[in-house]
């Protein structure tokens, strides 16, 4: 789709009609849709080190229609847990890699959707 944006200036009594032609491309970084989420996790103890480690796998997925809207995300961490509390986290890392089947049309390489988290857990008891 073609954008056409037209304005007039006056300047000095004369009037100049600017023409700006762009494609939707160029413009369009956002597009409105109705998208159906898909979100699953796995937590395991490997039951090893007085369950003070645990491993996490995640999938996040939206099917829209819009293309723009789409994505697959998945990853995997690893945390460190308080002890004798195996389901408070103090913290861990987590890899994922972002819109893995390129849904978007980016065109990114695998290695420019991959992001590493590091994360800190303060736990309140009460």
């Amino acid at each position: 789709m073609e954008i056409e944006d037209v304005t007039e200036e006056t300047s000095n009594g004369t009037t100049r009609t600017v023409t700006r032609k762009a494609s939707a491309k160029e413009g369009a970084g956002y597009a409105e849709s109705l998208a159906i989420p898909l979100r699953g996790d796995l937590f395991w103890l490997p039951g090893s080190g007085d369950d003070r480690i645990a491993f996490t796998g995640f999938l996040r997925t939206a099917w829209a229609a819009a293309r723009n809207n789409r994505l697959t995300n998945v990853g995997a961490g690893i945390f460190v847990l308080k002890k004798d509390s195996p389901m408070t986290s103090l913290g861990g890392t987590v890899l994922e890699v972002r819109d893995l089947f390129d849904a978007q049309g980016r065109g990114l390489p695998t290695g420019r959707r991959l992001a590493v988290s590091v994360q800190v857990n303060v736990p309140i008891n009460f």
